[in-house]
Formats: structure tokens, sequence, C-alpha cells
């Protein structure tokens, strides 16, 4: 606090008006929440008036049951005394008035139970704000209480804090928008990874269906050619069959793909929740006890996601690892396949064989580009 004390006074005086528009702010705040307390006594009063309206309306049935009761009497009294003059009222007169008395006895009841709950509802919101307006009152006290000198580090510390916060809020915001953008990268990488399976299985069906049809005819026509011959073939059928075992393994490459994205988005949403909850904190801070517990929270939840972070960058590379991997498998197997193609074309003169090894050898290219 001597620093403050020997320099400029527009610090001083800057952080003193700052104080000041916050005891302005809670007495404005104390003064809205006096204003709803007058409003809820006044809804109040307006209740008890409408419970003094329905014991007159209770009062006014009970006169006309009374009279009722008295109808009913008097046409009892009308059917043994037959004998006397009586002009008695209409049945269908009686049931309407009695109907009509139990549909506003009904709809007394009800709005008498709809007045009740608004009641407790209000005396709940009432008794809500006065304990909010006395902790306000308790709060305003307090700050005025305090020494200048004290208010100074309050202050400070404040602006520390503020800053402190903005800073860990930027880095988040930065480190989910990076997370975002290779989300989105990794999607899109799913996609064609899976569109290029799509292509990769269906060049196969295509193949093995077209080969089943005329490959047995070929293949009897010149069964007689020689060992070498059969030779070639057996090694085409063994190279179709490690075709397909590698595609089964681009398709669980691929499973492992969606997995993987699927944990990254839950990854995302959990960072974006943290950092509603960070904006949530910025925006209400706690009281000068708890500051350096939250920033040591921050700290070490910062440090989580930077392992985090960490941990999928390891986890990308090793894939992209076994992805080179296949790369170069794909490139021997290429090779391979061309040497066959070769030795194929020189016993083999079949316009078939060469139209779906050209097929397989452009599918396995086009693979091998997209992987680089």
């Amino acid at each position: 606090m001597s620093t403050i004390s020997d320099g400029s006074t527009d610090p001083l005086l800057a952080r003193f008006k700052l104080l000041e528009e916050t005891v302005d702010k809670l007495h404005r705040e104390n003064r809205s929440l006096k204003t709803k307390l007058q409003s809820y006594n006044t809804l109040s009063t307006f209740y008890h008036e409408a419970r003094q309206q329905n014991k007159n309306l209770n009062k006014q049935l009970a006169e006309k049951d009374a009279i009722i009761q008295e109808l009913k009497s008097s046409q009892q009294t009308g059917a043994e005394t037959a004998a006397e003059p009586h002009v008695e009222p209409p049945r269908s007169l009686i049931e309407c008035l009695m109907e009509e008395l139990n549909r506003i006895r009904n709809e007394h009841i009800e709005t008498e139970r709809i007045y009740r709950e608004k009641v407790e509802k209000l005396n709940q919101e009432n008794k809500k704000l006065q304990r909010e307006l006395e902790d306000r009152d308790d709060d305003i006290e307090k700050v005025s209480s305090w020494p200048q000198q004290e208010k100074d580090m309050e202050l400070l510390r404040l602006q520390r804090s503020l800053a402190e916060k903005e800073r860990v809020q930027a880095t988040s915001e930065v480190l989910c928008r990076s997370l975002s953008d290779e989300s989105h990268h990794l999607r899109r990488k799913l996609a064609a990874t899976a569109e290029m399976c799509q292509q990769l299985v269906k060049c196969l069906e295509e193949t093995r269906q077209k080969g089943n049809v005329k490959s047995e005819e070929h293949l009897s026509q010149n069964i007689n050619k020689g060992n070498n011959d059969d030779t070639s073939m057996r090694k085409l059928q063994e190279e179709n069959r490690l075709l397909k075992q590698k595609v089964v393994h681009v398709e669980d490459l691929n499973a492992k793909w969606q997995k993987y994205d699927a944990s990254r988005e839950e990854y995302v949403k959990g960072l974006h929740q943290q950092l509603k909850d960070l904006k949530g904190q910025s925006d209400h801070p706690k009281a000068p006890p708890t500051t350096h517990k939250n920033s040591d929270i921050l700290q070490k939840e910062i440090s989580r996601l930077n392992r985090l972070l960490d941990d999928k960058i390891k986890e990308h590379t090793k894939l992209q690892q076994e992805a080179a991997e296949m790369v170069h498998a794909r490139i021997s197997d290429h090779e391979r396949i061309q040497m066959l193609e070769q030795q194929v074309w020189t016993h083999i003169k079949s316009p078939f064989l060469m139209r779906s090894w050209s097929l397989i050898t452009t599918s396995m290219v086009s693979a091998s580009g997209f992987f680089v």
C-alpha cells in the first residue's frame, strides 16, 4: 500500500469512484427490492380483500340455500294440504337453480384454491426478497465501514483476479477453437476414408461377380498351358484374399476413427461447458478468502486440459504412423500386383482379366494417394 500512497492520486481517485459506483449500484438494487416488496404487499392486500368478498359470497350462498330449503319444505307441505290453493314453482326451475348453485360453489372453491396458491408463492418470494435485502444491506454496511486502505487493496485484488480470469478465458477459447477445427478436419478425413472404403468394397464385389462368371471359362480354356499359369492364378487368388483382408483392416480403421471422433466431440462439449462455467465465475466473483483457491483450481484445470491435449496429439501421431505403414504396404502390394500382371499378360491374353486388374490397380493407387 506504500506504493499507492507514494504515487499519483489519480489511481486512488479512480478506485474510489469505482467503489462509489459499486455502492450506488447496491443502493439501486436495494431500492428495486423495496419496490418489489411494496408491490407484493399490495398484492397481499388485494388477496385479503378477495377473501372478504369470498366470505360475503359464502353468506349469500347460505341465504340462497336457506331459501331453497324453505321452498322444498313449502312444496312438501303443499302436497299434504292439496285442498288449499297454492302456486308451486316448476320442478325444472328448481333443478336448474340447484345446478347453477353447485356450479357457482365449485367455481368458488377452485378460485379460493388458486388464490391460496398464489398467496403462498407471493409469501415465499417476499421472504426471499427480504433475505436478499438484508444481505445487501449487510454488504453495503461492511463496504462502507472499510478503511480507504482496505478498499484500495480490495480493488487491486479484484482487478488482478479479473485479469487472471480473462487470461484463462482467452486461453480456453483458443484451445476450444483449435480443438473444434481439429474435430472438423478429422470428421472430413473420416468421411473421405469411409467413401474410399465403400469404393474399394464395391470394386472388389464387381470384380468378384464378373470373375466368378468368366474366370472359370478362361481358366478351363488355358488349363493346359502349364504349371506356370496355375501358379499365377493361385498367386492372383492369394492377392485377392490379401486385398480383402486389407479392406477389412481399413473398415476396422474407419470404426476406430468414428470412435475417436465421437470421443473428441464429447471432449469439445465438455470444454465448452467448462468455458461456460468459467464465464459464470468471472461474471460473479466470489468472496476474497476463496480467490486464491479458485486460481489454484483454474491452474490445475488448465494443466489437466494440457495433459489431455498431449495425449490426444500422441494418439493422433500413432494413427498417422499406422496410416503410413498401410501406405507402404499398399505400395509394395501395388508393385507385386504389377509384377503378377506382367506374368499373367505373358501367359493369358484375356481382355477381361486386364480390365479387372486395371480397376484394382486404379483403386489401390487412389487409396494410397489419399493416405499419403
